[in-house]
C-alpha cells in the first residue's frame, strides 16, 4: 500500500510565521513590563531595609538621624562639604587623600550612606536596579587597582539633607516624609556618593548646620542664588523617570512607597506641574530630567529663607 506524505505549502509556513510574529509582538512588551515591575518592587523592597537601618543607626545615636555630609575641622577652613561627591564605601580607595589624609577620612565616614553601612550589612541594596552606570574621573587611578576596584560599590539612593542632624522624634509628618530616595535620578554612581538631595547651603564657617524653620541653617550662612536653603543637585540630563513614570523612596517611618515624577512640563515659565503631594519637582523637561523645585517657607510666613518643600520635616503636607 503507498503512504502519501502531506507537507506544509509555502502559504501555510509563511502563515504560520506570521502568526508566531503577531503572538511575539503582543507578548515581549508584556514580558518587558513584567520585568519592569520586578525590578520596581526588589527596589522597594531595598528601601524599605534601608529605611529600617537608617531609624535603628537613630536608637543608637540618641534619636539623632544620620549626617548628611561632613565636616572639615581645621579652624582656618572649617566648612560642611555639602556640595561634593565622597567615595562609597569610605574606605575603597587604596590610594590618594581619601586614603591617607585623616581629616577626608573623617568626611567621608559621616554622610548618612557610610555611615548606616554598618547597620544595613549588605552594600548591595544601595544600588537602584537597571540603573546607568556613572563613574568620576577622579577615580580612575583607584578603579586600575584590582584590590581597589573590588571594594568599590555602587549607590543609586539619596538622603534628605534637611534631616542632617535631625531628631527622628521632631518630624512632623514621618509616615509622608521622604527620608531615602532616588534623588540622583536614573543612575546609579560607581564608587561614589552625592551627600544629600536636598541639600542645605550650609556655605558659612560656622559649627552649626541644621535646618532652621525660621531661618538659615547656619548663623553666618549666605543666600546663593537670591534664594532657596534647601537645593537640588542638578540631573544633568538623567531622568527622574527611574521606573516607569518615577522613583521609589522610603519614609521617615520606614514606609516605602512609588512616587511619581509627574507630567512634562517643559521650562519655566511654562504652566507647573501642580501635583505637589506626589513630585518635588515643579518643571520636568523632555526626557524626565528635572528642572525646578517647589520652595516652601515656614508656615505663615511669606518670606525666605525657604526650604524643598516635600522635603522639609517640619511639613504637614497642607500646600496651597
Amino acid at each position: 500500500m503507498k503512504r502519501v506524505t502531506r507537507a506544509f505549502t509555502l502559504i501555510e509556513l509563511l502563515v504560520v510565521i506570521a502568526i508566531i510574529a503577531i503572538l511575539a509582538a503582543i507578548l515581549f512588551p508584556v514580558f518587558a513590563q513584567a520585568k519592569e515591575s520586578a525590578k520596581k518592587a526588589a527596589n522597594l523592597s531595598n528601601y524599605k531595609q534601608m529605611g529600617t537601618a537608617t531609624l535603628v543607626y537613630s536608637t543608637d545615636t540618641e534619636d539623632n538621624l544620620p549626617l548628611a555630609f561632613g565636616h572639615d575641622p581645621v579652624p582656618t577652613r572649617a566648612k560642611w562639604y555639602w556640595n561634593g561627591t565622597v567615595p562609597f564605601p569610605a574606605d575603597w580607595h587604596t590610594s590618594g587623600s581619601w586614603a591617607t589624609n585623616p581629616v577626608w577620612q573623617g568626611v567621608a565616614r559621616a554622610p548618612w550612606a557610610n555611615s548606616v553601612q554598618s547597620y544595613v550589612k549588605n552594600s548591595d541594596i544601595y544600588d537602584g536596579l537597571g540603573a546607568g552606570k556613572v563613574r568620576s574621573s577622579a577615580d580612575n587611578a583607584n578603579f586600575s587597582d584590582p584590590v581597589a576596584a573590588a571594594r568599590a560599590k555602587s549607590i543609586s539612593m539619596s538622603y534628605n539633607g534637611l534631616l542632617h542632624a535631625w531628631s527622628a522624634s521632631a518630624i512632623t509628618e514621618p509616615s509622608k516624609l521622604i527620608m531615602v530616595w532616588a534623588g540622583i535620578g536614573k543612575a546609579s554612581w560607581e564608587g561614589r556618593t552625592y551627600p544629600a538631595n536636598p541639600v542645605m547651603l550650609c556655605n558659612g564657617r560656622a559649627n552649626e548646620c541644621r535646618f532652621n524653620p525660621n531661618g538659615p541653617p547656619q548663623s553666618d550662612a549666605t543666600l546663593s542664588g537670591g534664594h532657596a536653603w534647601g537645593w537640588f543637585w542638578s540631573f544633568d540630563g538623567v531622568s527622574s523617570y527611574v521606573f516607569g513614570d518615577g522613583w521609589n523612596a522610603v519614609r521617615s517611618d520606614s514606609s516605602a512607597k512609588f512616587y511619581r515624577s509627574g507630567r512634562i512640563t517643559g521650562v519655566p515659565p511654562a504652566e507647573p506641574n501642580r501635583r505637589y503631594n506626589e513630585s518635588p519637582y515643579a518643571h520636568i523637561i523632555t526626557g524626565g530630567e528635572p528642572w525646578t523645585q517647589w520652595g516652601c517657607t515656614a508656615p505663615g510666613s511669606v518670606t525666605l529663607p525657604y526650604y524643598s518643600c516635600m522635603f522639609r520635616p517640619d511639613s504637614d503636607f497642607n500646600y496651597q
